[in-house]
C-alpha cells in the first residue's frame, strides 16, 4: 500500500487490526414494547374489558358519524325530492315554491346539525 501524506485512505482497505467492523445503527433506546398491548390484541374501540369502559373519544366519533350520516341522508332527500315532486305537479309555480322551501330546509338542516354536534361534544 502506497501511502502519500495527505491522501485519503483506500476505500477497500481493512479496518485497523483487532477492531470489529461497525454493526450498523444502534437499536432504539428504551424498553421493548409489550406484546400484550399491541394494537392487534387490544379490545375493540368502545368495548368494555375488565370493567374499564372503552375509549370515550371513539364513542364520540361513532355518535358523530351516525349523526353525519343521518344529515347526509336528509340532504340527499332534499336534493332528489324537489325534482320528483315537480314532475308530479306540472304547474311552473311549483318550482318557485319548491326553490324557496328548499332554501329554508337547507338552513334548518345546517342549524340542526350544528346544535347536535355541539351537544355531543359537551
Amino acid at each position: 500500500m502506497n501511502a502519500t501524506p495527505g491522501a485519503a485512505p483506500d476505500a477497500g482497505s481493512d479496518p485497523a487490526p483487532g477492531l470489529a467492523p461497525d454493526p450498523g445503527p444502534d437499536p432504539a433506546p428504551g424498553p421493548a414494547p409489550d406484546p400484550a398491548l399491541s394494537p392487534t390484541s387490544g379490545p375493540a374501540p368502545g368495548s368494555v374489558r375488565d370493567g374499564v369502559p372503552g375509549d370515550p373519544v371513539a364513542a364520540l366519533v361513532g355518535r358523530q358519524i351516525r349523526q353525519a350520516l343521518r344529515t347526509v341522508g336528509a340532504v340527499a332527500a332534499l336534493l332528489a325530492g324537489p325534482p320528483v315532486l315537480a314532475m308530479w305537479v306540472p304547474d311552473p309555480r311549483a318550482w318557485v315554491v319548491l326553490s324557496l322551501v328548499v332554501q329554508g330546509v337547507w338552513v334548518g338542516l345546517a342549524v340542526l346539525q350544528l346544535r347536535r354536534a355541539e351537544r355531543m361534544e359537551r
